[in-house]
């Protein structure tokens, strides 16, 4: 179970750190203020590492109905996953795999 939890966080990371560097090489300019699906994003890391997978879940998918990211979508379904719905995690790393 250990093992899980790591990998978890370590593909947590990868796929943030992947989004993060997808945006910059787009050359894109920050901006002052987040946006909410930056802020949602936020929100729904710090549900994600206290392994509160419901508030994981409605902010990663309020992030992704505010804008819709691949990323996004693959901590959706982490989080699905770990919260114990493969079923619907499936469904949410096809769409990841799709993007």
């Amino acid at each position: 179970m250990r093992a899980t939890r790591s990998t978890a966080i370590l593909l947590a990371t990868f796929a943030l750190t992947l989004g993060s560097t997808a945006h910059a090489q787009k050359g894109a300019k920050p901006s002052a203020a987040k946006t909410e699906a930056q802020q949602h994003l936020e929100r729904g890391n710090v549900y994600f590492n206290l392994q509160d997978w419901p508030g994981a879940i409605r902010e990663f998918k309020a992030a992704y109905e505010s804008e819709p990211k691949a990323d996004t979508m693959f901590m959706l379904a982490q989080a699905e996953r770990l919260s114990g719905d493969c079923a619907t995690a499936i469904g949410s790393y096809q769409v990841f795999m799709r993007t």
